[in-house]
């Protein structure tokens, strides 16, 4: 049960309200990811909404903090001592109808939760604790020896399923 707390702490800490839309190029995709419906991946690998426009690598980027955002007001999670802290890491990732995550598989960077690395918090089982900027979680369904930490710098958004199966985190 531990780990569900440590999830819920996690996404209530920079949880927020969004829309359901996503950007073009924003989310990362492959041929067993695929996208979110009324996108398709292109071929560099991210989620396109038309096939007739520009490559990813030409568009504007969207690296800047918002006007008037200055990191040092951002606050330090509870758990940073055992976690880390938020840090933002350019990466936009959304789940939907079937993506599952291996706390003890996948928990590597560059997967569909954004960049994860294990940790083994002194009070607690090992974590598996995932980075991002924004996240959004349509399906989701979680398996795995170790707990799930997600943090995410500027928003989490759950539009359906968030499964943790039995026996995760223990």
């Amino acid at each position: 049960m531990q780990c569900v707390k440590i999830i819920t702490v996690s996404l209530l800490a920079l949880g927020g309200c969004a829309s359901s839309s996503f950007r073009d190029c924003a989310v990362a995709c492959n041929a067993a990811t695929g996208c979110p419906p009324g996108l398709t991946c292109g071929v560099e690998g991210l989620c396109r909404t038309h096939d007739d426009t520009p490559a990813c690598s030409s568009l504007p980027g969207d690296d800047a903090p918002p006007e008037g955002d200055d990191p040092d007001d951002h606050f330090t999670n509870s758990n940073a001592a055992d976690l880390g802290t938020f840090m933002s890491t350019g990466l936009s990732r959304a789940t939907f109808a079937g993506t599952s995550f291996d706390t003890d598989q996948d928990c590597i960077a560059g997967t569909i939760l954004g960049d994860c690395t294990p940790t083994a918090p002194a009070v607690h089982p090992h974590v598996c604790v995932c980075r991002n900027d924004d996240l959004t979680i349509d399906h989701l369904s979680v398996t795995g020896t170790a707990g799930l930490a997600i943090l995410s710098y500027k928003s989490v958004t759950v539009l359906g399923t968030l499964e943790m199966k039995p026996g995760t985190g223990t």
